[in-house]
């Protein structure tokens, strides 16, 4: 169990690091930024400003459709979500998490 938390920990973080802006990222693939919309059908669905969607699982105690969201997170290998585009969410937030310094 250690040694899965000493690999798993720094993905996470460096997901959490990475940045995204409207829609996609060239430099972070794995960040969507859009409005919640009921179109998900099992999952939840953010259509980004190009009018595409993409599909997650994640807690949205507290969302409401119409907001403003950031799901970042690796395509999806096994998913029940009807659409394309489904990630893994690892990050959900309001805003898509900051870049990393270049320094």
């Amino acid at each position: 169990m250690g040694s899965v938390r000493r690999v798993a920990v720094p993905i996470v973080i460096s997901l959490l690091l990475a940045g995204c802006t409207d829609g996609q990222d060239a430099s972070r693939p794995d960040c969507h930024q859009g409005v919640l919309i009921d179109d998900g059908g099992r999952c939840q669905a953010l259509r980004k400003r190009d009018g595409s969607i993409v599909t997650f699982h994640a807690d949205m105690n507290g969302w409401r459709l119409g907001q403003q969201a950031c799901v970042c997170g690796p395509k999806a290998v096994m998913t029940q979500c009807p659409r394309e585009t489904a990630v893994d969410a690892v990050w959900l937030a309001p805003f898509c998490p900051p870049a990393r310094s270049t320094r």
